[in-house]
Formats: C-alpha cells, structure tokens, sequence
C-alpha cells in the first residue's frame, strides 16, 4: 500500500506531549475519527484496531486511519468477525466472550481512544493483562470528576458492555457532547484543527526529528517492555514456518 506522508506524527505522539486534550480538542479528533469509521462501516468493513499509534495526523492538522491490517471486510449489521485481535487496552468486551465482533466493537474503540484522550490512558489500563480482559469485561467504568456531564454520558453509551445496548453512530454525531461541530464542514476540511504544521513543515524535519527523540528516548507506557536496543538485532525468524491453511 503506497499512502501520503503524514508529517504530523500520530496521536500518540500528540497525547504523551500533552498527556491529556482539552475536551474541545478531543472533540476535534474524536469527531474527525467517527467521520472516517462512519464511511468504512458504509463500506461493510469494520476496522477493529483503533488507536491513538493508528492515527495519523496531516500537514493541515486533519486525522488519518492507518494500518488496516486487522480491518474485515464484508461485516453488514447481522455479521460478525470470530477472530481473537486488536490491541489488549481497547478490546470489546464482546470479543473477550469470544461472542464475534461487528460494528459495534469499533464504537466501543471510539470510546476507548475518548476516554485516552480525556484522561491520558484508555479505560481499565493496567500492566496486567489478566486483570484488564477481567476488568473490560465486568468492572464498573471510572470516569474522572473533572470531566464534563456530556463527556461521562456519552463515555458511558460508548463503553457499554453490550454492543446491542451500544450508542450507533447516528446517534452519536447527534449527542450533546457534539453541540457545536457542523459535521458537514468537518467534512469538507473546513473546520480548524487544533494541531498546526505547515509553519513547521516549511523550516525542515522539526516535526519528523522531534518524533524520532519521542520514539528513541522517552518510555512510553504502551510500548513493548523487552523491545530494547540490544534485542532489536536479534532474528526473530529463524524459526519461523508458514502453512497455508
């Protein structure tokens, strides 16, 4: 797959420097990211690995989805995927049942990457991954106090353990969370994003040497704990076989 260079990083990048958005910035992003699951629910593809790593942000501060490695195809709203994926701190509950997922699991990874956005971490996190998949499954959602009435409502319809119960994405564009957003202009690209570039692009590879300090130096919490510089030389291959099924 050949895709445009994406000079604004991810929002992973964006959230370890600020550590949490301000509801109008969430608003921005969240709202830019339902544009785009909208148009490939339309398509019957569910994306099931949302993100902030998998989004990408343009030279005019605009979002991106990228890495559709774990999308599938040809999900209508009676179908469902079987396969156990994605990434543990955003997994549906319903996929955790092994229940098959539809498009209702990429609503709850809507609010996954909200509540990250909001809060600096995604619903439930914990290094733990036993207690997590318990905890995204049966535990009560935490919201923070700080968080305004619209936000904890539509984290809870979006958080729903169970996807028939679940916001649908109509509805969610009309929540009082969104009162504000023209969401035709958003899609037009008419709506200001609350991340700037194009000065920084034009002075050289600020953005881009800023982002390797991020990948090299800082520790992200979400990063693999043994992928170390000494490891990285390391084949991991070698053992490798593929038999096609």
């Amino acid at each position: 797959m050949i895709l445009d260079y994406m000079p604004g990083c991810d929002l992973a990048y964006h959230l370890n420097k600020k550590q949490v958005f301000d509801e109008n910035e969430a608003k921005f992003f969240i709202a830019e990211i339902i544009l785009a699951i909208e148009y490939i629910h339309s398509l019957d593809v569910i994306y099931r690995d949302l993100k902030p790593e998998n989004i990408l942000i343009d030279q005019e501060g605009h979002c991106r989805l990228a890495d559709f490695g774990l999308a599938k195809e040809n999900i209508g709203e009676k179908e469902f995927a079987k396969s156990f994926c994605g990434s543990p701190a955003y997994l549906p509950p319903e996929m955790l049942h092994s229940k098959g997922v539809g498009k209702a699991a990429d609503i709850y990874q809507i609010g996954a990457v909200l509540y990250e956005f909001l809060v600096g971490f995604p619903p439930y996190y914990t290094e733990n991954i036993k207690e997590l998949y318990n905890s995204i499954k049966s535990a009560k959602l935490q919201i923070p106090r700080y968080i305004s009435k619209e936000g904890k409502d539509l984290l809870n319809q979006l958080l729903n353990k169970r996807p028939e119960k679940r916001i649908d994405l109509q509805r969610l564009k009309q929540h009082e969370f969104f009162n504000g957003i023209d969401w035709a202009a958003l899609h037009a690209k008419q709506v200001e994003p609350p991340v700037h570039l194009k000065g920084e692009a034009e002075e050289g590879d600020a953005v881009e040497d800023d982002e390797q300090k991020f990948l090299m130096q800082a520790e992200s919490k979400f990063r693999d704990r043994d992928y170390t510089t000494d490891n990285m030389l390391q084949n991991r291959l070698k053992k490798f076989t593929f038999i096609a099924g």
